[in-house]
């Protein structure tokens, strides 16, 4: 399993410092840096590297969130003409609770600027860009604006050109605002408080469109003791929305509190999934395509569900059946200690690069070779470990549940297999075993993991990825036909053949230096080399004119 081309990870923790990783090198981390961020050795640090570590904030880190650029085409020449730039990270925007909003260069790895919430405002507690373009093929739209939640139960909407307050949403009382997620025509965002609502915001008038009230009495009912009754008195408080996340498409929405997760239909507001899992759930994210069919929830027990969302077509029952496989199970309270997931997102949820319509976008997993990132996740626990997961496996045991039925166990009744029972079920036990063996094994694939560093906490992540496509030749090479050189060959001296062979020979080179395109990191080895050589002929220059002053000055 491979990662994206380009991929980009960014966590905040609770100390107010922001870690990167990157798929490309760099040279960036100081080592004080390195020192104040040990990495353990168990740590596969061959796919993702870290390209900066830094104190931003004096709090902990709120939220992130991360908007891409698109660079400007590349020069047309003789040999090749003029291509559409590549996608490239633009800025992370990290909110803290010291009510600052940082924005980092990620090109550069250095501070772009900062701004202030006003003052009576609170402290920023969740962070979307509006809209959530990345630059890429797929996704060109650019961000033009920044969404934040405040504690006061506020929504400020920030432009981005001159980070200026362009509006304030108020609607949530009595709580602050706990989670917010842009549509991605950027037109309309959904918000979650403390105050146990959902609302639905119109970006485009500025105005609240659409309330939704939840109720969680189970989870709710906190029994307090009354001084008059003996018995007490059971009081419901409200519920928190800990995640909303809209799909790719914007055609679905999913929100989560306590140990429920919904999913409904944006249009119809229809139940696609409503199920209550056996822990709390922390944070949900959309795989498997733009549409949304499969949701990943990061639990507080440490276990991994994923649900499928909606009908699908190997469904036989007219009846939605709920569809869920555990890719990770989860473990005692107690005894899960570092490894409860905080954070979850996918990878890439968008369409085909090549822009065009992708009628089979249904989130199968047999499509993963076209679409690695529909089925990857990235996840953080709060012992501090980031990882990438494949769920592909996951997905197929959904869509494609195993039948396979076991042989038939003898009958203990007959007198021949009475000796053989004991066997026969210790064989069954072990085959059953194995069999769950194999499919905790399918169901996850950890791709590579890395550590913030011993005893930091991670509050929130970031993701930006990209497929770069595949470089193609303008034209086809030609198979060259050897029968007739073969045959022009025989009748020509052999002092003559010899030259004709190194003529070609060295046609062929020249061809293939043409073709063949050099990597990104020997292209800057041989320009380093270069410089290098043309400053130690400067300097040959410069002793060969201070001798020959000193030669003329003695004469």
């Amino acid at each position: 399993m491979s990662l994206p081309s380009r991929l980009i990870i960014t966590a905040g923790t609770y100390d107010g410092v922001l870690v990167g990783w990157d798929t490309e090198k760099h040279d960036t981390i100081t080592p004080q840096t390195q020192a104040q961020l040990k990495q353990n050795d168990d740590d596969i640090s061959s796919s993702l590297h870290m390209s900066f570590a830094m104190s931003a904030h004096d709090g902990s880190v709120r939220s992130l969130c991360i908007a891409g650029t698109t660079p400007a085409p590349s020069k047309q020449s003789k040999k090749s003409p003029a291509q559409p730039g590549l996608a490239q990270p633009g800025i992370l925007v990290s909110a803290g609770f010291d009510e600052t909003i940082r924005v980092l260069d990620l090109k550069r790895h250095r501070e772009a600027g900062e701004t202030k919430t006003p003052q009576d405002l609170g402290t920023p507690t969740t962070t979307a860009f509006c809209p959530p373009g990345q630059g890429t093929i797929a996704s060109p739209i650019l961000p033009t604006h920044l969404l934040v939640g405040l504690s006061s139960g506020k929504l400020a909407l920030y432009k981005r050109s001159d980070w200026s307050v362009a509006h304030v949403l108020s609607g949530h009382t009595g709580g602050a605002v706990s989670c917010c997620a842009v549509h991605p025509s950027g037109k309309m965002a959904l918000s979650g408080g403390r105050d146990g609502t959902l609302r639905l915001w119109d970006l485009m008038r500025g105005r609240l469109a659409f309330v939704h009230r939840l109720s969680n009495k189970k989870e709710g009912e906190v029994v307090e003791k009354d001084k008059d009754k003996e018995e007490g008195s059971k009081k419901t408080l409200p519920v928190t929305v800990a995640q909303v996340v809209w799909s790719g498409d914007g055609s679905r929405f999913a929100f989560c509190h306590g140990m429920k997760v919904t999913a409904r239909d944006a249009l119809t507001g229809e139940d696609l999934v409503d199920i209550v899992l056996p822990a709390r759930t922390n944070d949900i994210t959309f795989i498997g395509g733009p549409t949304g069919p499969y949701l990943a929830c990061a639990c507080d027990d440490g276990s991994l569900p994923v649900l499928g969302v909606g009908k699908h077509e190997n469904d036989k029952d007219e009846e939605q059946a709920i569809r869920a496989v555990m890719a990770i199970e989860g473990v005692d309270r107690v005894v899960v200690g570092n490894d409860r997931f905080k954070c979850i997102e996918v990878v890439s949820c968008e369409a085909d690069d090549d822009g065009g319509d992708d009628a089979d976008d249904d989130g199968d997993a047999d499509d993963f070779s076209k679409h690695p990132g529909w089925f990857q996740v990235v996840t953080a626990n709060s012992g501090g470990v980031v990882s990438v997961m494949d769920l592909r496996g996951a997905v197929n045991m959904i869509t494609h549940p195993s039948e396979v039925e076991a042989p038939p166990k003898p009958d203990k009744n007959n007198d021949k297999n009475k000796e053989s029972n004991e066997d026969d079920d210790d064989y069954y036990e072990d085959s059953e075993s194995d069999d769950d063996s194999e499919d905790e094994e399918l169901a996850v694939d950890i791709l590579t993991s890395v550590r913030v560093g011993s005893g930091a906490r991670i509050t929130s992540i970031a993701v930006w990825s990209c497929q770069q496509p595949e470089p193609q030749l303008d034209e086809p090479i030609e198979e060259i036909d050897t029968t007739d050189q073969v045959e022009e060959m025989n009748d020509v001296s052999p002092t003559k053949s010899k030259d004709d062979e190194q003529s070609k020979l060295n046609d062929n080179k020249r061809a293939r230096i043409d073709i063949e395109e050099m990597d990104y990191e020997d292209v800057q080895k041989a320009r380093l080399l270069v410089s290098q050589a043309k400053k130690r002929q400067k300097r040959k220059d410069k002793k060969k004119k201070q001798k020959l002053a000193k030669t003329t000055a003695k004469d």
